[in-house]
């Protein structure tokens, strides 16, 4: 079964501003989702609500049809979620394939060689 990453209608304010306003998505597992948009359009803010770095105001993120909004962000790298920055290569000894391997497998109990 391939798992599901979903954001339901999910909104974020930070006082009076509208970070991001009704976002709604389903990734299946294997499939690429490009997020694109003008600065401050919400990009950041919405991928920090999803690796739970923010909560949401309204709306729900779940993964595989488990709601993941609103745990601490050690808990959903532990489930398998997790971003990087924009840094191209925060550790140098190592290829761009290897530093996104470091942040796929962080906070979890896997490992395994790089194919």
């Amino acid at each position: 079964m391939k798992r599901t990453l979903a954001v339901s209608n999910v909104h974020k304010s930070f006082g009076g501003v509208r970070a991001v306003r009704g976002v709604s998505l389903a990734l299946e597992e294997g499939h690429v989702l490009g997020l694109i948009g003008p600065n401050g359009s919400g990009k950041t803010t919405l991928l920090n609500l999803i690796a739970g770095v923010a909560k949401p105001s309204k709306g729900e993120i779940t993964l595989d049809g488990r709601r993941i909004d609103g745990l601490a962000p050690h808990r959903i790298v532990a489930a398998g979620i997790a971003k990087t920055h924009q840094i191209p290569r925060p550790f140098l000894s190592m290829t761009g394939r290897e530093n996104v391997a470091v942040a796929a497998l962080y906070g979890s109990n896997k490992t395994r060689d790089l194919p």
